[in-house]
């Protein structure tokens, strides 16, 4: 079985407002509980605007043509591959970060990308602030969403893939 056939642009869309929103309930419930709310939220709320950030990404290329291979061994899990990947496909036309977002982003990369936010690794980091992080999610997932369910087709010229689960955002 084939199965670049069976993940479409929808489905990783879907997974991106998901991990979204788990980033916003944690990051919320951690300024509430927290008597002295710092700037740096845990590293679960990292890891999962991280991920919502990169499913985003991939959605958007994979609703551009290119297969689960590319997505998998060329962007890995490296935010900013990704992201330059989308923009050589356009999506600068339907946001482009501001310098400040990207230094957010390539900051937040290098730790998510080393799995730092994923495995607790001891030492000290800097962090960008969760607020800009949850914006680019919240921005990227906003203007791709149209793109990805018109192209959800498209991702290898298949029509045998899974689609996704949902055609419009929870409210």
């Amino acid at each position: 079985m084939n199965t670049d056939d069976r993940l479409n642009s929808k489905m990783l869309w879907n997974g991106a407002e998901t991990y979204l929103e788990a980033a916003r309930i944690l990051f919320e419930h951690e300024r509430k509980v927290s008597r002295t709310y710092m700037r740096t939220s845990s590293h679960p709320a990292y890891f999962l605007a991280c991920q919502a950030i990169e499913l985003a990404l991939k959605a958007y290329l994979r609703g551009s043509g290119k297969t689960e291979d590319f997505l998998a061994k060329k962007c890995n899990h490296n935010l900013i591959t990704a992201l330059q990947a989308a923009n050589e496909h356009g999506l600068t036309n339907l946001l482009k970060l501001e310098p400040r977002e990207f230094s957010a982003l390539e900051l937040a990369n290098k730790h998510y990308s080393a799995k730092v936010l994923q495995f607790a690794l001891e030492g000290y980091y800097e962090y960008p602030p969760m607020e800009i992080l949850l914006r680019i999610a919240e921005e990227l997932i906003a203007k791709t969403e149209a793109f990805c369910l018109k192209n959800v087709e498209l991702h290898n010229g298949k029509s045998s893939a899974v689609f996704g689960l949902r055609s419009a955002r929870r409210k």
